[in-house]
């Protein structure tokens, strides 16, 4: 039997009102569709039979880079590193017209093996 895999986001939607101009006001962001679109759950972990919550702190630098990440509560080195390489390959310059550098994001990442 071949095991089925969900990878699910917490935190839906990313959205701000508008941008520093005044002008039109930013595109909402997907977040569960970036990290659908940039996560591959680790083969070792499938073997450990890893799964679980792990939290992701980062800022967004102007460019819509995702910078300063940080694994806030983990689950183990596979799904860890995993979660920060999603968060790093995440395009997130749709975010930018109102990035502030002080604001840190916390995203749940959820590894679940069915």
């Amino acid at each position: 039997m071949k095991n089925s895999i969900l990878l699910s986001v917490l935190v839906f939607f990313l959205s701000f009102a508008g941008n520093a101009t005044g002008g039109d006001p930013c595109a909402k962001v997907n977040v569960s569709e970036l990290v659908s679109t940039n996560i591959e759950y680790p083969a070792e972990a499938i073997v450990n039979n890893e799964e679980g919550l792990v939290y992701v702190s980062f800022t967004i630098s102007l460019e819509g880079v995702a910078e300063n990440i940080v694994i806030l509560e983990g689950i183990s080195a596979n799904l860890d590193s995993k979660a920060i390489e999603t968060v790093k390959n995440m395009k997130l310059e749709k975010m930018t017209c109102k990035v502030n550098a002080d604001q840190v994001y916390t995203l749940p990442i959820k590894f679940i093996l069915k």
